[in-house]
């Protein structure tokens, strides 16, 4: 067992720190930062879908594919690390005029370090059952 957190050693955490990720099909990499509880909670909200009568929702996971995207991906000129690349007037081109793949490559990534799919299971963790 690793040391016994306070409540001081995990706001002492930065762990929204930039990451990158290799993009193949583009032939290099994009920067991003994990999602806050916040953020996730938003992209959920915007990718489930109910219909009238169902006992489950549904989530459009090449939606929220994109939404991670835009939400995440920083813009490699800005020092500070905090301007987003792209925003939601950008989602007809990222879903319609790039491959799949590539978004997907970035997307997984980002939904990974915002703790989001069985992918996301750290060292230490075990993971669900079904």
């Amino acid at each position: 067992m690793g040391k016994l957190l306070k409540k001081s050693d995990i706001f002492a955490k930065k762990s929204l720190t930039p990451r990158t990720v290799y993009v193949p099909d583009w032939d290099g990499d994009v920067i991003y930062k994990p999602m806050t509880m916040s953020e996730r909670r938003e992209i959920r909200k915007k990718c489930v879908t109910t219909s009238p009568g169902a006992e489950q929702s549904d989530i459009d996971q090449e939606m929220m594919e994109l939404w991670a995207i835009i939400t995440c991906v920083l813009d490699p000129d800005d020092a500070t690390r905090k301007k987003l690349l792209f925003g939601p007037e950008d989602i007809n081109v990222l879903e319609s005029q790039l491959a799949a793949g590539a978004i997907s490559v970035v997307s997984l990534a980002i939904l990974k370090a915002s703790g989001l799919g069985p992918s996301s299971f750290r060292d230490g963790e075990e993971e669900p059952q079904e």
